[in-house]
């Protein structure tokens, strides 16, 4: 994270940090263990530790590991030498990356409130601009309208 960084900003890196560990859990817990890890793994870590390096390697491994085996055990095993998946990856090691995510409650309450008030107001621009923020924060809207009372309601959930 850059100095000055908000609050906000760092949730929404966090959670998606945490969705392509998941991801890539997921990804890893049908290969066989036992590899070696991908050679540029190594040789990134090796050049004065290029993460950002390591960390495309990761992906472009992740994409190679959906439609070969091989490659799949390669990338489990590029997992465990780098810390980030032990022998054994189970089903709590797949959803805590998502789960784990800690979402400002209140924030989220305040920017569901100002979206809907924004969609009282027929400002669509505000609340559009709102949903894809929350969006953004791993947040998913459900609209719907108070049957009493005919007024909008939204009720989240992360995801």
């Amino acid at each position: 994270l850059r100095y000055g960084t908000t609050p906000r900003r760092a949730g929404q890196i966090e959670l998606a940090c945490n969705s392509a560990l998941g991801e890539f859990l997921k990804i890893a817990s049908t290969a066989q263990a036992g590899q070696a890890p991908h050679d540029e793994i190594v040789s990134a870590l090796s050049d004065d530790l290029n993460t950002p390096s390591v960390l495309s390697i990761l992906h472009g491994l992740a994409k190679s590991a959906k439609r070969n085996e091989d490659q799949a055990a390669v990338f489990r095993a590029s997992l465990e030498f780098l810390g980030l998946a032990g022998e054994t990856i189970t089903a709590d090691d797949i959803t805590a990356g998502a789960a784990s995510a800690d979402v400002d409650k209140e924030a989220v309450e305040s920017l569901i409130a100002a979206r809907l008030a924004a969609r009282k107001a027929k400002d669509f621009k505000e609340s559009d601009r709102i949903r894809d923020e929350l969006s953004a924060m791993g947040v998913k809207l459900k609209d719907g309208k108070d049957p009493a009372t005919g007024e909008f309601t939204t009720t989240w959930e992360l995801g």
